[in-house]
């Protein structure tokens, strides 16, 4: 039992990686692109672009729309 609990931590510190390293990529494409968000997503393996945009948002605290404003200015 503790085995499969240290994989099961193991698998969540993973996926908050590689959730992590999604949003990283995401932003940089918003910060110097003028790909649309829906592309984006995609680009950054995202199906769903509300679902994306809700994991930027808990990342950032900004929507990836107001991201790209703020940060093109």
């Amino acid at each position: 039992a503790a085995r499969a609990k240290l994989n099961s931590s193991q698998a969540q510190l993973e996926e908050k990686e590689a959730v992590r390293k999604r949003i990283e990529k995401a932003r940089s494409l918003l910060e110097t692109t003028s790909i649309k968000t829906g592309k984006i997503a995609m680009m950054v393996g995202y199906r769903d672009t509300n679902y994306f945009s809700l994991a930027f948002k808990k990342h950032t605290g900004k929507s990836p729309t107001k991201y790209r404003e703020e940060m093109q200015k």
